[in-house]
């Protein structure tokens, strides 16, 4: 009851927190003061910076921060513009500290961003990209951000990242951020947010040498600029296309045209840290067509102007090009002195920069940790406000809740106790089970090694077969001891209790082969990992006078069934390298063995493991331990099953007929003549005799060979099909031939004959030679042809090879065989007309 009782009490607590969170849901929420829209029509119109100390000073006697905050912000800008960087870092700090203060998000975006510029217009870019991504933080976090203010704000964080990875020349993510703050300037058609964006665009493109494209961008970026009249904007297109005339297209006049219309627009505006750029590019215009008076005058202002905003890279820059060109002019001790100065700025830029580097490393992680705070607040917002619509039902569901984990707590202590309890009687048994095991298991090694004594010396065989009887024991008894200490602590600390595949053999026994490929039917290659399982198998079939090889595991045996075919194979499943299923698997997808019966004798009996044999290919499957007499039987009746099929395949093309010319009339209707409906040519009767007498014998031809088929697998009766098929619509070509014919299937000429061999017992040039006295046979006994049509009809190259051939294969000529079928069809006819 202790249990139960923390538990209400729990639930209880949680009910009454989620409901006082709910009731301050929205208290975070800033609300605008109604001075601010006063105060920021006064920022606009002020143009002085002395001018704004006054209105700040006002709205903070009246305590007013949202209106003194839009006035500060606006003073730091001035003073930026004015290159006056550290009163504008002072005043955006302050401008940081209050928004803040009164939780408005939209303008600390605001004033992150503001100081984000400040720091990377004086070069410090680890400072600069603090501020910026802080900014990206906040904007992740604000719930609104379709509003105006909350877009502009988004693109000036995008913009600010963008130019900071563009300075580290991280030029793929600079031009992702860009694209991204352009997408909301195009939404919210702000022409010079669109140009800004336009022309960093055009300097990633630049940066990567497309300077088609950065043209194309800075005229793009200079077209909005004229159109919204920002003349900072115009400023910097024409220096941006002033560097692409120079640097990459040469065109110096053309740069020299931007590079003045630049610097004439940026010398009446106070924008120092942008208006350098012009005039850095007209000192070095001057300096490569050799005025130095007109390159000191431009380089000399530059640096006056880069020294007073404080901004480092300009100044190191500036420092380079003196040192060029004081050298150029044989000035080379000021040379030296310019170069020391450009290392001593540079280094310190560079330590900024290294920073910068390691900090670029993180952002990926930072931004994502970032959205994953915002989902955290959007989620917090949204049960609140679950909570505060819907408290008595989230108070009804923790009683029903508590009501049920009551009852579940119940049903597992009951369902612990009960699996407790299995597992105990699972435990004992498995005890009992083991230690009993062990008696027999003494009785049998010590009957065993007293039995070895009486075993003949000189009988190697007997030893080898008691070696590994006792061999086995003592691996069973390894197990049953891993078994009772496994009952004991769960655990085994050698070895698994059972492995699939046999690795703790050492014992090397010596199965040599017996196989002698002369004696047909009764080669079996057998495929086992376990050598005393196989000493087994191999002693049976020594014993029944069987041919056979051993393999250790599956890829021997595919090695050596290519060297040597057997008639049978028997295969473990589980082998090291290649397995038992593997090994199947390979052989039925290949043309020349697939016909192969298989026998699986295997430790893994279950039905879907007999089912997975089966689908591999093996005809029969037998699990260990397996009875002898069981597998010598199988063998018997599948070479027997082999021997059927390749006989009935001899039957309907019989080539072997050795009879004389007396026993041809006996003989002939126990012979299936060739079929001439197979073939695609329609050979003409010219004494259209009986017509029903030849249908009938190719209505009996075609069910014959219908038999014959249905004891052949799909795979066999396609590849015969290919071959019979192909040897009739050719029978007529007198260099058919082996080699054509593999050249016709897509196979070598030695797998044809082994496939044709394996299937019929006939090789195939007799194969083809069956074919063409089969056809000889069937136009002798039904036409009236003469021997030199029917010599070439069947492709014989002349008439003497012709009744050569014949004569061999059917016992008697051509002439004799065809003298024999006249005399037994006129006996026929006299036989029906008496009738």
């Amino acid at each position: 009851m202790n249990i139960e009782r923390r538990i209400l009490l729990y639930f209880a607590f949680l009910t009454i927190l989620l409901n006082i969170i709910s009731c301050g849901n929205d208290s975070g929420k800033h609300v605008d003061s109604p001075l601010k829209e006063e105060a920021q029509n006064i920022a606009d119109s002020l143009q002085n910076p002395e001018d704004f100390p006054m209105y700040i000073n006002k709205y903070k006697k009246l305590g007013d921060k949202d209106a003194e905050l839009v006035v500060r912000l606006n003073y730091g800008k001035k003073l930026r513009d004015n290159s006056k960087y550290d009163e504008a870092i002072n005043q955006h700090d302050t401008c940081i500290i209050l928004a803040k203060e009164i939780n408005d998000t939209l303008e600390i975006i605001n004033a992150l961003n503001q100081q984000g510029t400040n720091y990377r217009r004086l070069g410090s870019i680890h400072k600069a990209i603090n501020n910026h991504y802080e900014a990206l933080t906040y904007c992740d976090k604000y719930s609104d951000d379709t509003s105006f203010v909350a877009q502009k704000n988004i693109t000036r964080t995008l913009n600010g990242l963008g130019n900071i990875y563009l300075s580290l020349e991280n030029y793929d993510e600079a031009e992702r951020s860009f694209r991204r703050a352009l997408s909301y300037e195009n939404g919210a058609r702000n022409p010079i947010g669109i140009a800004i964006n336009l022309a960093n665009i055009g300097s990633v493109k630049e940066h990567y040498n497309q300077v088609d494209s950065a043209v194309l961008y800075y005229k793009q970026s200079l077209e909005y600029n004229v159109h919204a009249k920002d003349s900072v904007g115009i400023c910097l297109c024409y220096t941006y296309l002033g560097r692409i005339e120079e640097k990459h297209k040469k065109n110096y006049a053309e740069a020299l045209d931007y590079y003045r219309k630049s610097y004439e627009i940026g010398l009446q505006k106070t924008d120092a840290w942008h208006w350098l750029e012009p005039c850095i590019s007209m000192g070095q215009y001057f300096i490569r067509i050799h005025q130095t008076d007109s390159a000191y005058k431009y380089l000399n202002i530059a640096l006056k102007t880069a020294r007073e905003i404080h901004s480092l890279e300009h100044v190191a820059r500036l420092y380079e090009i003196f040192a060029q060109l004081h050298e150029s002019e044989g000035k080379y001790s000021q040379a030296l002195q310019d170069v020391h100065t450009f290392r001593a700025v540079n280094d310190s830029i560079a330590l900024y920069k290294n920073r910068d580097k390691v900090l670029n490393l993180r952002i990926d992680y930072e931004t994502q940790k970032a959205r994953d705070a915002e989902n955290q607040i959007k989620n917090v917002k949204r049960v609140n406000s679950l909570i505060l619509i819907g408290g008595c039902i989230i108070s009804f569901c923790v009683i029903v809740v508590f009501i049920l984990l009551l009852r579940l707590i119940k049903i597992s202590k009951l369902a612990a106790r009960e699996k407790e309890k299995i597992a105990q009687e699972r435990q004992d048994f498995y005890r009992g089970v083991t230690h009993q095991l062990r008696t027999p298991l003494t009785v049998v090694l010590g009957m065993a090694q007293q039995l070895r004594k009486y075993l003949p010396e000189n009988d190697a065989l007997a030893k080898r077969e008691f070696d590994a009887v006792n061999r086995q024991c003592h691996q069973l008894l390894s197990l049953v001891t891993e078994m009772i200490e496994y009952s004991k602590n769960g655990s085994v600390s050698k070895s698994p209790i059972i492995s699939e595949v046999n690795t703790n053999q050492t014992i090397d026994i010596d199965i040599p082969s017996v196989a002698n490929p002369q004696d047909e039917g009764r080669y079996i290659l057998i495929a086992e990992d376990d050598q005393d399982i196989a000493l087994l198998i191999t002693e049976m079939l020594k014993e029944k006078g069987y041919s056979y090889a051993w393999a250790k595991d599956g890829q021997e045996a595919w090695e050596m069934m290519h060297e040597n075919m057997p008639e049978l194979l028997i295969t473990d499943i589980m082998m090291p390298r290649m397995d038992g299923l593997v090994l199947m698997k390979k052989i039925r997808n290949d043309e020349s063995i697939n016909h192969l019966p298989i026998i699986v004798v295997s430790a893994r009996v279950e039905n879907e493991d007999r089912l997975i044999g089966f689908e591999a290919g093996a005809e029969v499957y037998l699990g260990k331990p397996f009875i002898p007499n069981e597998l010598l039987l199988r063998i018997r009746k599948l070479l027997e099953q082999r021997r059927i099929l390749q006989n009935k395949f001899k039957a309907h093309i019989d080539y072997n007929i050795k009879d004389s010319k007396d026993n041809v009339q006996k003989t002939n209707t126990s012979v299936i003549d060739y079929n001439i409906s197979a073939t695609t040519e329609t050979v003409p009767n010219k004494h259209e005799g009986n017509i029903d007498s030849v249908q009938a014998d190719k209505n009996n031809d075609t069910k014959k060979d219908e038999q014959v088929h249905d004891s052949i697998t799909s795979k066999e009766r396609t590849f015969l099909n290919s071959v019979d098929s192909y040897i009739i619509k050719n029978m007529s070509n007198p260099d058919l031939s082996s080699a054509t014919l593999a050249n016709a299937l897509n196979t070598t000429t030695s797998t044809l004959n082994r496939k044709l061999k394996n299937l019929t017992n006939i090789d195939t040039t007799h194969y083809i030679r069956m074919h063409r006295i089969a056809k000889a046979k069937k136009l002798l006994k039904n036409t009236d042809y003469s021997m030199m049509e029917i010599q070439i009809e069947c492709g014989f190259d002349t008439p003497s090879y012709f009744s050569r051939t014949f004569k061999t294969d059917v016992g008697v000529s051509p002439s004799e065989y065809r003298k024999a079928e006249n005399e037994t069809n006129e006996d026929d006819d006299s036989s029906n007309n008496d009738e």
